[in-house]
């Protein structure tokens, strides 16, 4: 059994990935890759400005790449769409410029406010981002 596999509740469920919703998914690792691959998703890993997304995962440790990132990526949401924030945790010993308190700042700015956080795998953090309902 690999380490991404020890949770309970499977990670693409616990993320709230269905088989009928558009899913972009931005510099994520093998792993998760392999695991959508393996399912009835239908996702991209390329912006569409064409699309509006259901779920939108981007995989980032720069605060830069957060802030230009949730901001184009907020206009091609759906209303009452998600993103997914995913960046590493403190505990992973690995480089990232991004905690919690950042995330949620940047996306309290571009009216997205957070309702959930989630462990990925042992290296990687998720927060869940949604456009308030008096703002849709």
């Amino acid at each position: 059994m690999s380490g991404h596999q020890r949770y309970n509740t499977p990670l693409l469920k616990k993320i709230g990935v269905k088989e009928n919703q558009l899913m972009l998914v931005l510099n994520a690792p093998s792993f998760i890759m392999d695991l959508l691959t393996g399912e009835k998703i239908v996702f991209q890993t390329q912006v569409s400005a064409s699309n509006k997304y259901d779920l939108i995962w981007l995989f980032t440790n720069k605060v830069g790449e957060l802030e230009s990132g949730l901001k184009s990526l907020r206009s091609i949401l759906n209303p009452t769409g998600m993103i997914w924030v995913s960046w590493y945790k403190k505990s992973s010993r690995l480089n990232s410029e991004l905690n919690e308190d950042i995330i949620r700042d940047t996306a309290l700015a571009l009216d997205l406010v957070d309702i959930k956080v989630a462990s990925v795998d042992p290296s990687w953090s998720a927060l869940k981002l949604v456009i308030p309902i008096n703002k849709r």
